[in-house]
């Protein structure tokens, strides 16, 4: 009577029979680690020169507004209304651009915080202005009811600063013009002199 035999197959020739299996490489945790708080110090970086290039915006469009409102106010036609909302933005802007001002630049920070004194200046002698105009209308009219003429000329109350206050608007304009000079040759002599830098460096040839 045959038997029917079935092959054995021995340990050794299925393992090596087998197919190989692919070994994932991981780099060691000291790596990840470097790599990890590299990723961070560039992200930290790029934001922190985003936070620095939109503060220097606000801070170049309210210094321009800023001049243009310190002109305006020193004439004598000047619209006192219209320069007050125009400085109430300015002040919002100024006041927005230091929101950061702990990790801004100190050439811009410090820049923000000076227009941001000449600013609210300008807005503290438009609203005394304001107020003594509007306080003096009513009894200008009220004491020259005796004559219509009179009275239609008293009780039109002044568009503009008085003399002592357009004297003060002429100061704060010269120090914010020589704050800017200041500032642009400053630029110009730190990229005059990183320029002579890099032209001074000994060449290899």
């Amino acid at each position: 009577m045959n038997r029917q035999t079935t092959p054995r197959i021995s340990p050794k020739a299925s393992f090596t029979e087998a197919e190989p299996r692919p070994v994932k490489m991981r780099a060691p945790l000291p790596v990840r680690i470097v790599l990890i708080v590299l990723a961070f110090v560039v992200f930290l970086g790029i934001a922190l020169t985003l936070v620095n290039i939109r503060a220097a915006g606000t801070y170049n469009q309210a210094t321009q507004s800023l001049q243009s409102n310190l002109k305006a106010a020193s004439k004598d036609n000047a619209d006192l209304n219209e320069l007050k909302a125009s400085q109430q933005q300015n002040d919002a802007q100024l006041s927005d651009a230091k929101t950061f001002s702990y990790i801004l630049l100190p050439s811009i920070s410090q820049s923000i915080t000076s227009n941001a004194i000449t600013s609210q200046q300008l807005t503290a002698l438009i609203n005394q202005a304001l107020k003594a105009q509007n306080g003096g209308s009513g009894s200008t009219s009220s004491s020259n009811a005796s004559g219509a003429q009179s009275s239609s000329a008293s009780s039109t109350p002044e568009s503009s600063l008085n003399a002592e206050q357009r004297k003060k608007v002429a100061e704060l304009l010269k120090q914010n013009q020589e704050l800017q000079q200041s500032q642009a040759n400053s630029s110009a002599s730190t990229s005059s002199s990183s320029s002579s830098s890099s032209n001074s460096t000994t060449k290899p040839w």
